[in-house]
């Protein structure tokens, strides 16, 4: 488990919350509001979707069958339109509100089993609602490469 979190406001615009993972090399973060209540979680995938929507043709040739994949109906437009889309949209807009999120003292196996079943690659640790780390799929390869 990952105790020294990074947190997003749902304030921030999608360039500023891409920027922060990209620095900490980390694939999604917690979003925290200004009372520091775990509200969301933003991952990679999310910024795809929400980001690249408007430019995904240019992306990938074959950007309407990837779109549709992503649950997107918008069709690309020049690249530019990407910077400018993702200063515009926050972290608010776009996070996920259905938080997955277990108790510290919840089992490995059942964590994997979570993750598997809803497509996630992590888990949130709560602890009296307040959030006090994170279990990745990186975390479960760790383990399993010290078996």
């Amino acid at each position: 488990m990952q105790t020294e979190l990074i947190s997003l406001s749902p304030r921030m615009t999608l360039s500023e919350a891409r920027d922060i993972l990209v620095r900490n090399r980390i694939s999604g973060a917690p979003v925290v509001n200004e009372q520091g209540l775990l509200v969301g979680v933003l991952s990679q995938s999310d910024l795809v979707r929400e980001t690249y929507a408007c430019s995904i043709d240019e992306l990938f040739p074959s950007g309407e069958f990837l779109v549709q994949g992503l649950g997107c109906d918008i069709k690309g437009t020049a690249s530019s339109t990407l910077t400018n889309y993702s200063d515009k949209k926050s972290v608010g807009d776009v996070m996920n509100t259905e938080i997955s999120k277990a108790a510290p003292s919840e089992n490995v196996s059942e964590l994997a089993r979570m993750m598997r079943q809803r497509r996630i690659h992590r888990v949130l640790i709560v602890d009296k609602d307040q959030l006090v780390g994170i279990v990745s799929t990186f975390d479960l390869m760790r383990l399993i490469e010290e078996l």
